[in-house]
């Protein structure tokens, strides 16, 4: 699939989750994508604001920071202690007038069940 997606970004296809439905095997958005900006309600589906989720995803990123809920260590560091990376992404919906996003890690309970 991700050959298939070079190919048809390079074709000038725009691909992103509101043009093909919210599915979870596109890029992860920590950073913005490079591919557009475009961004989707997680439950709904529907378009959301650029501007409204950047906002909502730094206050999100301040709030963690804040709450020194992870930190930063190289990449050996992290798989000699844990065994494997954590998968994080992010969740944006529309509550009332404002953008809510979260980043959360996915599929905890499903890792420790295989350990």
């Amino acid at each position: 699939l991700e050959a298939t997606a070079r190919q048809l970004r390079s074709d000038g296809v725009d691909l992103h989750s509101f043009a093909a439905g919210p599915h979870n095997d596109e890029p992860e958005l920590i950073e913005e994508a490079d591919y557009g900006e475009t961004y989707v309600d997680d439950i709904s589906g529907k378009q959301l604001n650029t501007e409204d989720v950047r906002t909502a995803r730094r206050l999100e990123m301040e709030w963690i920071e804040k709450q020194s809920v992870f930190q930063k260590v190289p990449l050996e560091r992290a798989l000699a202690e844990q065994g494997r990376l954590h998968d994080m992404k992010w969740i944006d919906k529309q509550k009332g007038p404002i953008v809510r996003s979260r980043l959360v890690v996915r599929e905890i309970k499903a890792r420790k069940k295989d350990e």
